[in-house]
Parts: C-alpha cells; structure tokens; sequence
C-alpha cells in the first residue's frame, strides 16, 4: 500500500522528489537502505538524478543497497541508473567495503562479475584497508577466495597492499588466528 501512496505523491506537481532529510538522504536512498525495490525502480526510471545524489556521510543509494544487502536493488541501480561503485563514502569506503563488512558474498559477486569494479578493490578506506583487508579480519573464506580470484591475474599487488597498521592480507588473516 505504501507503494501505491509514493506513487501517488511523485505525480503531484507539488512534490519535491529531491527534498533531504537533515542527513543529506533523499527518498532514493531511504528506498535503497529499506529494500523496497519497487520504489527504488520508480524512482530511477523517473528521477534518475537521484541516483547520483550523496548524503552527509557521501554516501549514495548504492552504498545503502551494498551496506543492507539487497541485491535487486543493487542491480537496479547500477544496470539502469548507472551508479558509480567506486565512489568513497566520508571513511573512505567503496560499495565493496560496504559489502565485505557485512559478509554480502552475493554482492560482492555481482560486483566482481562487473568487468569495470575490479579497480575498486585497491581503494583504500580512511584505515588503509581495501576490502580484501576487511575479508582477511573476518571468518569468511568465501569471501576471501571470491575477492582474490576476481584480482589475481589482473592486480596481485592486492595481496601486498599494507594498511594504516603495515598489515596486508596475510598479516589481517593470522592476526584473527
């Protein structure tokens, strides 16, 4: 019902589809975070320069749908609205980082099946941490084999990146045992 309420209010002329909340979040990116993709369609096929607004932590709709896990949403917003992956939230994270933190191994999938993300996996957060570094910190060898094997061939020097601690992947990995 509250579908059919959205839509109703973004055909009245009155309507300010990119109103903010104090925080910079528009209704794209609460639609994004709360995984209503019907909205999230709605509004990238009406309003499509929601897709690149940032909130006050510079996060986008993307960011969101990667840090809550929804895929559909995810796909929504790069496949039709063209979102950026590699933009870096006010801690320097990318949607990858969101993803990895959160163990989303079917984001991170599709982001990697992404011939253009692969880049994004050197960018480092404010800590120095690629999103391999946050893999290697937490127990999920999928993750890890997923991560490495999108960047082997291409990128090994991955492996070797050292973050604000001098650690890379192999030190992040024994330090949790």
């Amino acid at each position: 019902m509250h579908v059919a309420v959205v839509l109703y209010l973004t055909r009245l002329p009155q309507c300010n589809v990119t109103a903010t909340l104090t925080d910079g979040s528009t209704v794209l990116h609460l639609s994004s975070k709360h995984g209503h993709y019907h909205l999230v369609k709605h509004f990238v096929k009406n309003h499509k320069q929601l897709v690149t607004l940032y909130d006050t932590n510079n996060m986008t709709p993307l960011h969101y749908a990667c840090r809550e896990g929804h895929l559909s949403i995810v796909k929504c917003l790069i496949e039709q609205g063209h979102s950026d992956t590699a933009i870096r939230d006010n801690d320097g994270r990318t949607c990858y980082h969101h993803a990895v933190i959160r163990n989303f191994i079917d984001i991170v999938k599709y982001l990697v099946s992404l011939d253009s993300s692969v880049a994004s996996l050197t960018i480092l957060d404010k800590s120095s941490n690629t999103p391999l570094h946050i893999a290697c910190s937490s127990d999920s060898l999928e993750m890890v084999q997923v991560l490495v094997e999108a960047v082997i061939d291409e990128k090994p020097s991955l492996l070797t990146i050292t973050n604000s601690n001098g650690y890379n992947a192999i030190h992040c990995a024994a330090k949790r045992g």
